[in-house]
């Protein structure tokens, strides 16, 4: 074995040292234990890339490890492995915090795992600050409505496959591009709206296929001409609801029975037609339709001419004209001798004003069942003024109220609650007279319980005169007997989601003697609109009043409504049948002039909501800015 070479035996142990404080074996000492002028190349493992380079500075002995101390030793490089669990970073902190080993080492650290909270989202490590990111994954969908398309084919709807998680188009049943794809019934039209969709089915105003369809009465049947699907009436014979829906003749009083509903008369008491009524020396005055002296040397004193007769006193006139019938001032016998408004009392003969001779519920007339709270079905009532509603046009000085209150209880009693009517239209009798006056009401259904409901009248701030249910109405006095009765109940509440216009959606004009085109209403109640059919107990009214006011508050006495009936089913943009139509027209003739128009929707127990145009319809409030607005022409050119 060769001495080493002293000198160098201390550089090698010196070398050593450092090696076995860096955590290296023994075996890395072997290499420079023979004596040799530097450390083998081949042992390069151990010490370090470049650890058998000569040196004169630590920065020539570099090996881009950041897990060695890298120095110069004497002259020869040494790379020694840091202590253990030094960090040995990277810039990437999604692959966890990476850390040197007792050799030298860089050993890697925990990854961070990143999960999506959804299928649609995507979860990546952001390498800069070690934190999971999310980021939407295009076309993927969880429910329908991510799938919605704006501006696309209107019968083209688009859904989300749940297993795929991607939206597909798919075609809408009963979608409609044409007019020809729409299906219509007797007495409808059907049109398509090609932006929408949608079909559209409209009553044609009139229109008939039974008698059910035609509105009538008890002196007025209801017949529908099937060939020319038109409405008409059928008056009853001699049919009467008051005294007067009847004729009268000259020296007669006409009367209705309340009990047949026939007509009846009264002789006049001294009346007289001609001559034959009257006694040879008399004769009838044309005038007064009575019977005065005739003497035969005519007269000389007003007692030759009899006595008085009526309102009328007999008064010689001299030889030439004889007896002559002198008026009595304010004297009557009949309607006729008084002035318009007024009528004859017979037992004092004197002129009074008319008073409110019929009134009467007339529609509904089944007893019926309603929520509590919830609004009463259009109320209808009726009354005849002689001198006043006979004819075209309202009567004046008309008061009108529909009320409701305990059974048994009488009208009078404070216990009942009356609210003011409108005027809404004119009432033919059995001889196509106008003769009555239609008045319209609306309430609201107190707590629950049993009630009745009457209609009072007056004339010029007079007596109340109290109606119940046709034919007899006021004229055998208001008995609970014969009133409608109805009950309020304690209902679910399921409130309207949504009410507002469908079609038209552009200003409308009519003539005044005209009907309005048919006016589309659309309203979602959840539970009850979706799928196929009207939905259970939706209530629907169009209304319009002055343009510029609201129906509801101080307003609302102005605004007049129509019942309005189911129509249709409505789609949304994904196909599913979730709204419901509602049609009305406003019947002929309308008072010229400018209106706001409104849809009323309620259910049981619900507060009415109010519509307007859309987008916005009910979800922002009814206002007159935002309703469809209807023009009424004074008279249209032929």
């Amino acid at each position: 074995m060769r001495v080493p070479d002293l000198h160098r035996s201390s550089t090698a142990r010196r070398l050593c040292g450092l090696l076995l404080a860096g955590g290296l074996g023994p075996s890395a000492c072997a290499a420079v234990d023979e004596g040799a002028d530097a450390p083998p190349r081949s042992d390069a493992s151990a010490i370090g890339r470049d650890a058998a380079l000569p040196c004169s500075t630590p920065v020539e002995c570099g090996d881009d490890n950041p897990c060695t101390d890298d120095q110069c030793v004497e002259g020869y490089c040494a790379n020694v492995p840091v202590e253990a669990g030094a960090p040995c970073r990277d810039n990437d902190l999604c692959n966890g915090e990476e850390t040197c080993d007792a050799v030298g080492v860089c050993r890697a650290g925990v990854a961070v795992a990143c999960t999506s909270s959804g299928p649609c989202v995507s979860s990546a490590c952001d390498a800069e600050t070690g934190r999971c990111a999310e980021s939407p994954i295009e076309g993927c969908c969880e429910r329908d409505a991510d799938c919605a398309v704006r501006g696309g084919p209107p019968c083209e709807a688009h859904r989300c496959v749940r297993e795929t998680h991607q939206c597909e188009a798919v075609a809408i049943p009963g979608c409609c591009t044409v007019d020809a794809d729409c299906a219509a019934g007797a007495c409808e039209t059907a049109s398509c709206d090609p932006e929408k969709g949608v079909c559209t089915r409209r009553r044609t105003p009139g229109c008939c296929t039974d008698d059910a369809d035609c509105p009538g009465d008890t002196c007025a049947l209801a017949r529908c001409d099937v060939a020319a699907s038109a409405c008409a009436t059928e008056p009853v014979a001699d049919c009467c609801l008051h005294d007067g829906d009847c004729p009268s003749e000259a020296c007669e009083r006409a009367v209705c029975d309340a009990a047949t509903n026939r007509c009846a008369s009264v002789p006049v008491e001294g009346c007289c037609g001609d001559a034959a009524d009257c006694a040879e020396d008399q004769r009838c005055d044309p005038d007064a339709r009575l019977c005065v002296a005739m003497p035969a040397e005519c007269c000389t004193v007003d007692a030759e001419c009899g006595v008085p007769v009526g309102c009328f006193v007999p008064r010689c006139a001299g030889p030439e004209a004889c007896c002559v019938l002198e008026a009595v001032p304010g004297c009557c016998t009949i309607d006729a001798d008084c002035g318009a408004g007024l009528r004859c009392d017979p037992e004092t003969s004197t002129c009074a004003p008319t008073p409110v001779e019929f009134a009467a519920t007339q529609f509904p007339v089944r007893p019926f069942t309603v929520c509590a709270d919830a609004p009463l079905p259009l109320l209808f009532g009726r009354v005849f003024v002689a001198g006043r509603t006979p004819g075209e046009g309202q009567g004046p000085g008309i008061d009108a109220e529909v009320g409701v209150g305990p059974p048994g209880v009488s009208p009078d009693d404070a216990r009942w609650q009356f609210s003011a009517a409108v005027y809404n239209g004119d009432l033919a009798n059995g001889f196509g007279q106008l003769n009555d006056d239609e008045y319209l009401g609306g309430l609201t259904a107190p707590a629950a319980g049993d009630y009745e409901l009457a209609w009072r009248f007056r004339v010029n701030g007079g007596p109340w005169v109290y109606g119940d249910l046709v034919p007899a109405g006021s004229t055998d006095g208001y008995t609970s007997a014969s009133a409608l009765h109805f009950s309020a109940e304690d209902c679910a509440r399921l409130p309207v989601g949504y009410a507002g216009f469908q079609h038209p959606l552009e200003p409308v004009s009519v003539c005044g003697d005209a009907a309005s085109p048919p006016i589309f209403g659309r309203v979602y109640v959840a539970g009850r609109t979706p799928g196929e059919g009207q939905g259970t107990d939706v209530v629907a009214h169009l209304g319009y009043g002055p343009a510029g006011t609201t129906p509801t508050g101080p307003d609302a006495v102005a605004w007049r409504w129509v019942e309005a009936s189911y129509n249709a089913d409505l789609r949304n943009d994904f196909g599913e049948l979730s709204d419901d139509e509602y049609r009305a027209v406003l019947e002929g003739p309308l008072a010229a002039g400018d209106y706001a128009l409104a849809w009323r929707f309620s259910t049981p127990g619900g507060e009415p909501v109010y519509g307007d145009l859309p987008p916005g319809g009910s979800l922002d409030g009814f206002s007159p800015e935002t309703s469809l607005r209807l023009t009424v022409a004074e008279a249209c050119a032929p």
